[in-house]
């Protein structure tokens, strides 16, 4: 979901994101040997009220007692979405991982998404460091064709019972369309926001590991995602997860 910063303007106000809402469903096929990961996702899904946006934010504002966002009456109305997402992972290993050792490992990646909700293609890199690096890398990025799993093959087993590292990355987008900004493809509506066709990204976090028990956190910092847009956007994300 996208809104404004402020909840009491019954519309977005110039220089600030539209209200949209997406709710979507993909289905995914992944195919990996030791040295890359390739994803396929097919994803469906819809904009506008149907997407249900405005009563899951309500519910979370509810439970935290803070004030509703008064402006969903004008966020981009209902269309059905279909987006295929590609994304090629290819493993970067500096410093090899030992027990007690310290490591740096990573991947570089690009992929492309061609659709109705979202046409763009991208390049990046997330680099690993620390000591007992996983075998996983459990990123836990906002993205499609998400792969929680050990993303490439190896022999290598966990190194000890814990691990601690830091990670940090960027990610680069070339972006021809985003229904977010651009609005419904099959009918007329101005949302007010002019695409920026170069988009950036800066992520940085940590992880912690103890034995099947794993957390990873990351701060993205984005830039500029259309024109009017006063200033980049910053937020968190994080995946807690347990290994049976």
């Amino acid at each position: 979901m996208y809104t404004p910063q402020d909840p009491d303007a019954p519309k977005s106000p110039p220089g600030e994101s539209p209200y949209a809402g997406w709710l979507g469903l993909g289905f995914s096929l992944h195919a990996k040997d030791t040295h890359a990961l390739n994803s396929s996702e097919l994803s469906i899904g819809t904009v506008g009220p149907n997407a249900h946006a405005k009563e899951v934010q309500d519910f979370v504002h509810n439970l935290k007692g803070v004030d509703r966002f008064k402006g969903w009456g004008s966020q981009i109305p209902n269309e059905p979405t279909l987006n295929l997402f590609f994304s090629q992972k290819r493993r970067l290993t500096f410093l090899e991982s030992e027990w007690d050792k310290f490591a740096v490992d990573g991947f570089s990646e690009w992929g492309f998404g061609l659709g109705t909700f979202r046409t763009d293609l991208y390049l990046g890199a997330l680099t690993r460091f620390g000591w007992n690096l996983p075998v996983d890398f459990s990123d836990p990025r906002l993205s499609p064709t998400a792969y929680s799993h050990q993303p490439f093959k190896t022999d290598r087993r966990e190194s000890g019972p814990w691990s601690l590292y830091g990670l940090i990355g960027l990610r680069g987008s070339a972006v021809a369309h985003d229904i977010t900004l651009d609005g419904p493809v099959f009918r007329n509506f101005n949302t007010g926001a002019t695409r920026r066709p170069l988009v950036g990204g800066l992520f940085a976090g940590f992880g912690i590991r103890f034995r099947d028990l794993k957390f990873t956190y990351v701060q993205t910092y984005r830039s500029r995602r259309f024109k009017e847009q006063i200033r980049g956007r910053s937020f968190g994300s994080m995946v807690l997860s347990y290994r049976f």
